[in-house]
């Protein structure tokens, strides 16, 4: 994406168009600058904060340069200097423009407001004890909302200056509170930052941590500290207790008679939290038994060691690929990696989530071990490309070899068996979609699917990155006049949290060019890596890399007991989406630009490579913006996926036309789609029809089905949807109807997240810089 220049005032304006009460704030940032900004350029801060014009205000403004005439315009000389006074504590400054308001007869309420303007600027800008108390020492009153009611304490909790943490707006209302008693009772209403606040203390210091903190909360905010729990996890203090390994809070909770549930809001307990050397510990605080709860079993190592050592005790599917050779020279020459830069990013104010992500690689080989040189290949593609993007733990992956002929006593099932809620990413090579006799035979081959069993894959936290396939455009189908392209017929590749990957690569022009076998509509596209200078050939080698970066990103963002308001795999989803490269990109078959359409959510995709081709260090930025308005900003919270199915039968026929059936559904809930899954079952498994799917006021779009009638579907991902909107299914040939209770009702299953969301600022933001429309 070129370099654009935006107006400040035109980006928070798009940002803020459904957050009235956040965009007000924005009166108190100035002058309207020019900036350059796009997401290369962006710094790692929530807000871009404008250079006040320095030029305009000199240090030792004197009392004349205030003029009558310049007040009566806007009063935009004052308002500024003055701002820009308080700002750097220029009290020269400060003393002289309160003299000009003497000698020009400034109105008492123009000239506190100013004041009132300065101090809220200050505040919401950097918070500061001192310039606060410049801000008190000429006049401005604390206790005064501003004109949009918002008090001093509001504007400091919702600063989104750079590098602050809780802590730091802790300190300054604390002081303020006890020097002025400033009103902190708001912060009843505020629990996510709160427990930030307490997350962030130093958490075993007796004088300057969590107990005064914790004391000051109960009492000079009034809150009960038994009610207080993390947003999105439900854990409490003495979760967070066990986590940190802090006696000094577990002391607390016992001296204080807390009452508190073994028990977040997932079912994790207090010691599944706590390190294997502080159990004993929780025990001797809270009498809990020694044994621990039979539900769950606690965490003695990483969950890449434990996953590492079930599978090498009862698989024997586990292959070690270091064993044939070294991992650092599996991966050698690190050249071959070089379109995966190393990420940065700034860990403060986000903190360390304390996640290490575990990523498997799974294939479906009739090789042995061996003679594995594909999963070779593929597991030395996550190790370089891990190992490129800086990941510290890049050669620990796991690599297993899955019998291709039965997904139901395959490896993975170890996933929904034995996996404690970690964030495990899968990625796996797929078998062809088409058979000997063609497409349209495989398409007629299978005709049911099980969703009891999706149910269950959908509600782990893993993640499942798979090849889009190799056919290219030769599995795509005309079936009643209807074109679309064949998916995998397996459930295992169509979980809520699956992610299809093509294939490009950069060619000697530094074009970007879609591989002809590469075959339709995945997610989006991961760049080749290279072997030994050449590149790789097949999608193959693409669900690897991408699955790196999700890894790399997860292991960083995503959502943890230390860090609740952290990113979930739909939020790295979308980041990835919105800030893949769709254009431009030259089709290998055609030699011709691939088309580009954009979908109801301003996203533009095309084709062969979905959303375009992912670019880590743009979805990083993009992350980390997400990260600080789920940390931050009033009215944002942490995204919380859910699946909403929509079943349908007879009773839902609207329609019946040119031998076609129209479904109508209505959405029960508003949200944001982040994939859309359907399950259609036709009335014959020997001749199939087609279904087309419209989603609200978005034209009608062919899905394209698999031989068991599920169909996973990226091309709808960030539109919004609301309580009560339509959806409409077409299919060209009756459906069938459940006979017995392992038959399938016809669904649609939206994965979605709610609209206050970081994923739909994400999408007002990403309108502003122009990567959608």
């Amino acid at each position: 994406m070129g370099r654009k220049k935006i107006k400040l005032g035109l980006i928070f304006a798009a940002l803020l168009s459904h957050h009235a009460s956040i965009g007000d704030d924005l009166a108190l940032s100035g002058p309207i600058t020019d900036i350059e900004a796009d997401l290369h350029d962006l710094p790692n801060s929530a807000w871009l904060v404008p250079e006040l014009p320095k030029d305009a205000c000199p240090q030792d403004l004197a009392a004349d340069d205030l003029s009558q005439n310049a007040i009566d315009q806007g009063t935009t000389l004052p308002a500024s200097c003055y701002k820009d006074a308080v700002y750097f504590i220029r009290e020269r400054a400060l003393l002289a423009t309160e003299a000009g308001f003497v000698e020009n007869g400034v109105d008492q309420k123009i000239a506190q407001d100013i004041r009132q303007h300065a101090l809220f600027y200050t505040m919401k800008a950097a918070p500061r004890i001192a310039n606060a108390e410049t801000a008190v020492m000429f006049g401005a009153d604390l206790h005064r909302p501003n004109e949009r009611g918002e008090t001093l304490g509001e504007t400091i909790i919702s600063s989104q200056a750079y590098g602050q943490n809780f802590q730091d707006k802790w300190n300054v209302m604390q002081h303020l509170y006890t020097r002025y008693k400033m009103d902190v009772g708001f912060l009843k209403n505020r629990p996510d930052f709160l427990w930030g606040l307490i997350a962030e203390s130093k958490i075993d210091s007796v004088t300057q941590g969590i107990t005064p903190v914790l004391n000051f909360i109960q009492n000079a905010i009034g809150v009960d500290l038994k009610s207080l729990r993390a947003p999105g996890t439900g854990a409490n203090l003495l979760h967070l207790a066990a986590g940190k390994g802090s006696e000094e809070l577990l002391r607390y909770i016992q001296d204080h008679q807390l009452k508190l549930s073994f028990w977040d809001d997932r079912g994790y307990h207090a010691l599944d939290y706590a390190p294997d050397n502080f159990r004993d510990t929780v025990i001797k605080y809270t009498g809990l038994p020694k044994a621990g709860p039979a539900q769950h079993r606690p965490r003695a190592q990483t969950p890449y060691a434990e996953i590492k050592q079930y599978l090498q005790t009862v698989s024997p599917s586990y292959i070690d690929v270091t064993q044939w050779k070294r991992a650092d020279e599996i991966v050698a020459p690190a050249s071959d990696f070089n379109t995966f830069p190393s990420l940065h990013y700034t860990a403060n104010p986000i903190g360390e989530n304390k996640l290490s992500p575990v990523l498997i690689i799974a294939e479906q080989t009739r090789e042995s071990p061996a003679g594995g040189a594909h999963i070779e290949d593929t597991s030395r593609v996550a190790m370089g490309v891990s190992r490129a993007l800086g990941d510290p733990e890049w050669a620990r992956i796991i690599s297993i070899a899955q019998n291709p002929t039965s997904y139901q006593a395959g490896p993975l099932d170890f996933v929904l068996q034995y996996n404690f809620d970690d964030y495990v990413i899968v990625s796996q090579s797929i078998e062809l979609v088409t058979d000997n006799g063609g497409a349209l035979t495989s398409y007629n081959k299978y005709s049911n699917f099980y969703p009891p069993y999706l149910d269950t894959v959908d509600d782990k936290n893993y993640i499942h990155y798979n090849s889009a396939g190799n056919e290219g455009t030769k599995p795509c189908l005309s079936v009643d006049g209807v074109d679309f392209c064949l998916q995998h017929s397996s459930p295992d590749y169509h979980s809520m949290t699956n992610v299809r990957v093509g294939a490009a690569r950069h060619s000697k022009a530094d074009r970007i060019v879609v591989e002809d076998y590469s075959e339709m509509r995945p997610a989006f596209c991961a760049l080749l890596p290279k072997k030994n200078g050449e590149f790789y050939s097949g999608t193959s080698f693409t669900s690897p890399a991408a699955a790196s970066v999700e890894k790399k990103l997860a292991g960083v963002f995503a959502r943890s007991a230390t860090m609740p308001y952290g990113m979930t795999h739909e939020d790295i989803l979308m980041a990835l989406m919105m800030t893949a490269q769709p254009h431009g990109m030259i089709d290998e078959a055609t030699s011709k630009i691939t088309p580009v359409f954009y979908n109801a959510a301003g996203l533009a995709m095309n084709d062969r490579c979905g959303a375009g081709v992912i670019d880590p260090q743009r979805a990083e930025k993009l992350l980390y913006q997400m990260t600080l308005w789920s940390l931050y900003m009033p009215g944002i919270t942490p995204s919380a996926p859910q699946t909403v199915r929509l079943t349908f039968d007879k009773s839902d026929i609207v329609t019946r036309h040119d031998n076609r059936i129209t479904y109508r559904m209505t959405v029960p809930r508003d949200g944001i789609i982040t994939q859309v899954r359907a399950g259609i079952p036709f009335e014959t498994s020997t001749d199939k029809g087609a279904a087309l799917i419209e989603i609200g006021t978005d034209k009608p779009r062919a899905l394209d089905l698999s031989p068991s009638g599920l169909t996973t579907d990226f091309r709808f991902a960030g539109q919004q949807l609301k309580t009560g909107d339509t959806i409409r299914i077409t299919v060209t040939k009756p459906l069938a109807e459940p006979k017995s209770r392992f038959d399938a009702k016809p669904f649609i299953d939206l994965r979605m997240v709610q609209i206050n969301s970081p994923v739909n600022m994400a999408l007002l933001y990403g309108k502003s810089l122009g990567f959608t429309q």
